[in-house]
């Protein structure tokens, strides 16, 4: 075996595991869940430009999208106790391992997958 062909090999590996960096979401769509109190409920603990009415529990996402990569904004979205375990947030797209779910609600995300994707190009595009 050559010398570096096993670090070449894992970094190849590496890059084709990783979440993509672009998202296939619809910026408007995400602005729409993000400021809804029925579906993301974003806007009770986040701020964003331009919406009003917004809490102040949870980090401010002006400028996110300079911040995070759309991989890693979607780990937070998703789950984000698998990047802060100690978050109050809740996880979005997680099923399992869930306590004290409301009955009928089990095994249920709390936002689908095209849901996710949007509120992933919302906060993107928070530059």
């Amino acid at each position: 075996m050559k010398p570096g062909w096993m670090g070449g090999a894992v970094a190849i590996v590496v890059t084709a595991c990783a979440a993509p960096e672009s998202t296939t979401g619809d910026v408007e769509r995400g602005r729409q869940v993000f400021v809804s109190r029925d579906q993301g409920h974003c806007v009770i603990c986040h701020s964003a430009p331009g919406v009003k009415e917004s809490g102040n529990v949870g980090p401010a996402l002006v400028g996110v999208g300079s911040r995070l990569s759309p991989a890693e904004i979607r780990v937070r979205v998703e789950d984000i106790t698998r990047v802060n375990p100690d978050a109050v947030m809740p996880a979005f797209h997680k099923v399992e391992g869930l306590q004290r779910v409301v009955k009928g609600q089990a095994g249920k995300p709390l936002l689908s997958t095209v849901q996710v994707d949007d509120v992933v190009a919302y906060l993107s595009s928070l530059k």
